[in-house]
């Protein structure tokens, strides 16, 4: 009954340990978004590039 015990024990708080991790590890730092703004910021003035050589392309069509 003990190593029942035991056993339900070590697999809640092995449980609880991985979850921790996993929170821990999804955490989101200012760093983060600035890095996440500054490719935003690149793809949308790739869209713009794109935008205007379709445009180019379309005149010249």
């Amino acid at each position: 009954m003990i190593s029942i015990k035991k056993t339900y024990i070590t697999a809640i708080l092995s449980m609880a340990v991985i979850f921790c991790g996993l929170l821990l590890v999804n955490c989101v730092t200012p760093r983060h978004i600035e890095e996440l703004k500054t490719e935003l910021n690149e793809l949308k003035q790739q869209n713009q590039n794109t935008q205007d050589m379709v445009t180019r392309m379309d005149t010249i069509i």
